[in-house]
């Protein structure tokens, strides 16, 4: 799948292919706790928003430099 095709999809429906991607990450915000997978030739974040116990957000993209705040967290691994 491209990036432009995961992007035209439906929040629900990108949550759900990502559940078959590659896990790589997560990091904490004061909202969010946010996950990183690799699907195909991308990215995506999956926002978990903390209050509600809910994912609000998908991010997805494909620029490398912006992996740049999971860059600790990957060194640790």
């Amino acid at each position: 799948m491209s990036l432009q095709s995961f992007q035209q999809l439906s929040l629900d429906e990108q949550i759900e292919l990502t559940k078959g991607a590659f896990y790589i990450a997560k990091r904490e915000t004061l909202l969010h706790t946010i996950f990183l997978y690799r699907l195909d030739d991308f990215y995506v974040e999956l926002l978990w928003r903390k209050p509600q116990h809910l994912i609000d957000q998908v991010n997805s993209f494909d620029d490398p430099e912006r992996l740049s705040s999971y860059q600790d967290l990957m060194e640790q691994q």
